[in-house]
């Protein structure tokens, strides 16, 4: 029988130094072109939100600009697949961190230098949270006429009762006389109670409820032209910094262009030299085989 002979398991060879840095740099080149690529996506992303701009809208009518937004992103990222949940978590991702970074910058903490991204990040925070300022203006309205007009009901029904028990107290008066309420006539004083609403005079708890329903009006009237004035303030604001955004767009277009001048000279210089080392490699291979 042939006796059976183990393998031994050889080590794989030592790699080089040279092969050693050419894998580090291309682990760092896929690496940074991922972090490229989404930075790009992520300022596309940017750009067509704040084009769109559905914070314009309340929170239930939104879905048709986020789906023009998914739309508007295909067609730039070929290959890629984009739809309105996946545009409006990864933007709600950007605005929660940009809010965070923020807050650092007001206790002195994080770079104070902006870039485009945190330009239009800024731009959409405040859009949203002007909308809903405006939102919670609009519900306190509606909630304080719906307080006013449950107060106004409650101070009828409480007038209403307070002369229903008027009437009784003088219809009870008229039978312990010993006469009917049918045949006794009214003194000119009951008259006055038993009376229909429009006819009699104004009670002071009518005048109270008018007085009272006139002074919430004026206060609400004053509230919202409150609301006005800062709403007017912040559009003039949006304006000029709309205007500050342009000028900052400009100005990072031109310094990707020239950063992607420069990652291009550098790709190209780490080719020439890995060529060069793979060369140089190559020609201590065959000087070793010789």
């Amino acid at each position: 029988m042939a006796e059976s002979t183990k393998k031994k398991r050889g080590r794989p060879p030592k790699k080089s130094a040279a092969d050693k840095e050419a894998e580090r740099m291309e682990k760092e080149t896929s690496a940074k072109t991922a972090v490229d690529y989404q930075s790009r996506m992520d300022t596309q992303l940017l750009r067509v939100t704040s084009k769109e701009n559905p914070f314009r809208h309340s929170l239930n009518k939104r879905k048709e600009s986020w789906c023009l937004i998914a739309v508007e992103m295909t067609d730039h990222f070929k290959g890629e697949t984009f739809d309105d949940r996946r545009c409006r978590e990864r933007v709600k991702v950007l605005m929660k961190a940009r809010r965070i970074d923020s807050e650092k910058k007001v206790t002195g903490v994080g770079s104070l230098v902006l870039s485009e991204v945190d330009t239009l990040l800024n731009s959409l925070i405040e859009q949203e949270d002007f909308t809903t300022n405006n939102a919670s203006a609009e519900k306190e309205k509606e909630e304080q006429s719906k307080v006013l007009v449950q107060t106004i009901q409650k101070d009828a029904l409480a007038t209403i009762k307070k002369r229903t028990v008027l009437i009784n107290e003088s219809d009870t008066a008229d039978v312990q006389d010993g006469g009917s309420p049918l045949r006794k006539k009214p003194s000119p004083k009951k008259l006055h109670l038993v009376a229909p609403y429009k006819k009699r005079k104004t009670e002071p708890v009518d005048e109270y409820l008018e007085l009272k329903k006139a002074q919430q009006v004026k206060e609400l009237e004053i509230k919202l032209e409150m609301h006005r004035e800062t709403m007017l303030d912040n559009a003039a604001e949006r304006s000029v910094r709309r205007e500050l955004l342009e000028f900052d767009r400009d100005k990072l277009r031109m310094e990707d262009a020239e950063k992607a001048r420069r990652f291009e000279l550098e790709k190209q210089e780490r080719e020439r030299r890995f060529e060069l080392e793979k060369e140089d490699r190559n020609r201590q291979f065959e000087f070793m085989l010789s």
